[in-house]
């Protein structure tokens, strides 16, 4: 005896049973090629963004979303790095979205017009600038430093009027804020230059403890490389005749 689709044959069955089993063989397979069909589509038409992948020696698999949420580029947000166009807003958009991640920058010359912001909720990043350079495009800021310093004055001099607000002039490149409820703002800056055009009066301004700057470059901002202030106010002071390599806790 032989079974076809559900229904046995057996021997000495008569044509039209062979026949009504070779029918149900066919819808059966009509059924499984249109289930197969619909699964085909959906995998082909669902967002590539929540197809699952597997990283090779790993069993749990992830929405590809999630995995490339694991770095963020700045060239995710449409910035160029081309040392033309002004790559602020992009750059901007690429922090917002990267709150307790890591932020990429592709080797390249990005120019800002206006101050990068890290502050708000969670205020958790790791700006990896690598070999890429940060570039101030902006107006020139105003000179309130010489409220305070004077080109007469000596290195120490100038540390000792810090207190005072020296920090505040001027708009930073970047800015490292406070984050909430007083935590620290974990935020890593690490590698690349900083470049102020003789414009930007500050590069770095840190204004929330629990926060690295590492392996960075200074060159050409107009009064102060990195500027850290906490409780005390306290800068740290680069001469813009030279270029400075910082390690800052």
């Amino acid at each position: 005896n032989t079974t076809i689709s559900g229904i046995n044959i057996a021997e000495g069955c008569p044509p039209s049973g062979i026949n009504n089993a070779i029918r149900q063989l066919m819808a059966d397979v009509r059924a499984k090629s249109d289930e197969l069909a619909d699964a085909l589509s959906d995998a082909v038409n669902a967002p590539v963004s929540d197809r699952l992948v597997v990283m090779d020696g790993s069993e749990t698999s992830r929405s590809l979303k999630s995995k490339l949420s694991d770095v963020v580029s700045v060239k995710d947000f449409g910035a160029k790095g081309d040392g033309v166009t002004d790559d602020t807003a992009a750059i901007q958009k690429a922090m917002n979205a990267a709150v307790m991640g890591k932020v990429s920058f592709p080797k390249g010359v990005y120019c800002i017009s206006d101050t990068i912001n890290l502050t708000g909720n969670g205020n958790g990043r790791y700006v990896d600038l690598g070999m890429a350079t940060l570039r101030w495009i902006g107006l020139e800021e105003g000179d309130n430093f010489s409220s305070y310093v004077t080109a007469s004055m000596s290195d120490a001099q100038k540390y000792s009027v810090s207190e005072y607000g020296w920090a505040y002039y001027g708009k930073p490149m970047l800015y490292v804020g406070p984050a909430s409820s007083g935590e620290p703002s974990r935020c890593v800056i690490e590698g690349g230059v900083f470049d102020g055009a003789n414009k930007a009066s500050v590069a770095i301004k840190v204004h929330a403890f629990g926060t690295l700057v590492h392996a960075v470059r200074v060159i050409d901002a107009k009064h102060c490389g990195i500027a850290i202030c906490g409780n005390d106010f306290y800068t740290i002071y680069t001469p813009t005749s030279l270029n400075y390599f910082w390690d800052v806790v």
